[in-house]
């Protein structure tokens, strides 16, 4: 019916997760984006982009020069 379903990285409260955070450069710095890790679940082979409402986790977190 054309309609999206979403899925993520679901499973038992004690299954391990993998958080990855995406580090970008540009002009000789690199940032993290700490407000929307990547989430996967290795077991199930699943995963989505957690993205957290707290401004407190900003989308590029200053890493220093590359």
């Amino acid at each position: 019916d054309g309609r999206l379903t979403r899925t993520g990285p679901t499973g038992a409260a004690d299954e391990p997760l993998l958080w990855l955070a995406i580090v970008s450069i540009a002009d000789g710095e690199a940032t993290a984006n700490l407000r929307a890790p990547i989430v996967i679940n290795p077991r199930r082979m699943t995963g989505c982009q957690f993205i957290r409402d707290e401004v407190e986790y900003p989308v590029r977190y200053p890493l220093g020069r590359v």
